[in-house]
């Protein structure tokens, strides 16, 4: 499986009953109601125009961290997403906005698959950081009177 760079996530077939009793039995997420979770909301003390999201209190896969940050692009697109996953520190992955496929860091986009074990780029999380911004103005557009 591809987990490298910005990509477009594909809506996965439908699950089996089955499938979604033993998701929930081990705690993994795989699409939620942003209600049902953990989140932090707080703007960074040394960029006070970026607010950090941080959720938390479940496995998060990385399809559902993705599509949360697709969703979060489409309901407010005159904003930037940059979505950070835990892995020794916090990776991010690129800036992104609109339609633009969300971005999830991933080692093998710095790595050769050969160099790394097979678990070196995980597919759950149990926590993960979205950052916001307002996007930058577009050059040359008129933005006062």
């Amino acid at each position: 499986m591809n987990k490298g760079k910005a990509r477009e996530i594909p809506e996965e077939c439908p699950k089996t009953d089955m499938e979604r009793e033993w998701e929930a039995a081990n705690g993994i997420v795989d699409d939620w109601d942003e209600e049902d979770l953990d989140r932090i909301v707080r703007a960074l003390p040394t960029r006070p125009d970026i607010k950090e999201l941080q959720y938390s209190g479940a496995r998060f896969s990385r399809g559902a961290i993705a599509r949360l940050g697709q969703r979060l692009q489409s309901r407010y697109p005159t904003h930037k997403f940059q979505i950070l996953l835990p892995y020794e520190n916090w990776k991010p992955g690129g800036w992104t906005s609109g339609n633009q496929p969300a971005s999830l860091f991933s080692l093998l986009d710095h790595y050769d698959e050969a160099q790394l074990p097979d678990d070196a780029d995980p597919d759950y999380f149990e926590r993960f950081i979205i950052y916001v911004r307002d996007a930058p103005p577009v050059a040359g557009v008129a933005t006062g009177s």
